[in-house]
């Protein structure tokens, strides 16, 4: 992000020209990171221009199935920023930001979802095998409830 940090560590965003906004070619993000993910990452794109200043944002979103690794070092001014079979995670206990994943709390969350991830994508998949009968999973939380609290009336 092309920020500047202040005295009191929080950011003031300074934003893009108009010329690098506007020759950013966003068709070429997804071969670039294509080179760095594996399996794939899933992320959006925007150009933001409020007309004061201009934003890329990339939104990396959790991952579809399997959790995403580096697949190649990634460097930054000649430094590593990123190794191969590097990990990220938003952080738990710091302020909201992505890093490597360096605690077993950290490494559990990350194999929890993927298990349930599995565990649904299962679940769907024997469904519509038709091995799975009268049961809905796609119901929301609250349908759930409500049907719950009808079978003690």
């Amino acid at each position: 992000m092309n920020a500047n940090e202040m005295k009191d560590k929080t950011y003031d965003p300074v934003g893009l020209d108009l010329s690098d906004f506007q020759s950013f070619d966003t068709d070429n993000i997804p071969d670039h990171i294509g080179k760095y993910a594996s399996p794939y990452a899933t992320f959006r794109l925007e150009k933001i221009d409020n007309g004061n200043k201009r934003f890329i944002v990339i939104s990396i979103r959790e991952f579809d199935e399997f959790p995403v690794i580096c697949k190649k070092a990634y460097y930054v001014n000649g430094k590593p920023e990123l190794q191969v079979g590097d990990i990220c995670t938003r952080t738990r206990n710091t302020k909201p930001q992505s890093s490597k994943i360096t605690s077993f709390l950290d490494m559990k969350d990350i194999i929890d979802l993927a298990i349930e991830k599995g565990v649904r994508l299962f679940v769907e998949r024997t469904d519509k095998a038709g091995l799975l009968s009268n049961v809905n999973y796609d119901q929301n939380d609250e349908t759930k409830f409500m049907e719950q609290l009808s079978d003690f009336s």
